[in-house]
């Protein structure tokens, strides 16, 4: 979000209480799952709830971002550890501006997400779960299923381990019962527990 102001610029003391609120609301949404499970779709469901709230927030979706930032990288263990430490830097470099983040991303291994914790301000990770078979159901030409038919290769959760998030804030059961409604329902929720909790 971008907003032009001309020659008109905030004093210093002016501007000290609107920096201070914004960095006192920041949030960094971490949402991750495997591939095909939902995360995409619940982070833009999550991501619309904020904008209704008028809240500023910033949408990283790892597909878009690996091909703005990370080409090089190939889908290797070590290669994703790698674009995940990018997803978080990234991640802290827009909070840092007061600025929420909602990132869905596979995020495969536990010491980043366990860096995440410990460093991005607000920190809530939402870990998306659905059933193997549900999966290929609703997308048959996606990538996990690709994987499963073995067309594709380093698909976590098939072929490549994909360690289990620990403790996430939030678990989500994308089964049959999951509904466009009922996660956009999780998403107001989510918002509204934690700007109402504060949980810097």
């Amino acid at each position: 979000m971008t907003a032009e102001m001309g020659n008109i610029a905030p004093t210093s003391a002016s501007a000290a209480p609107f920096r201070a609120t914004a960095l006192r609301d920041r949030r960094v949404f971490w949402v991750t799952g495997l591939s095909d499970s939902g995360k995409s779709t619940f982070a833009r469901l999550l991501m619309n709830r904020l904008e209704e709230d008028g809240r500023a927030a910033a949408l990283l979706d790892s597909d878009r971002i690996r091909k703005l930032f990370a080409p090089r990288y190939s889908f290797s263990r070590e290669d994703r550890r790698a674009v995940a430490s990018i997803y978080s830097g990234l991640c802290h470099a827009i909070s840092e501006s007061g600025v929420s983040v909602v990132c869905a991303t596979v995020s495969m291994f536990e010491d980043i997400r366990r860096w995440n914790r410990e460093h991005l301000p607000g920190y809530y990770e939402i870990f998306i779960r659905a059933p193997e078979q549900l999966t290929v159901e609703r997308h048959p030409r996606g990538i996990f299923a690709a994987a499963l038919a073995g067309r594709v290769r380093n698909v976590p959760g098939v072929d490549q381990y994909a360690e289990t998030p620990i403790s996430p804030d939030l678990i989500i059961e994308n089964d049959a019962s999951a509904t466009v409604e009922t996660l956009g329902a999780i998403a107001s929720q989510v918002v509204e527990t934690c700007f109402e909790k504060r949980l810097i």
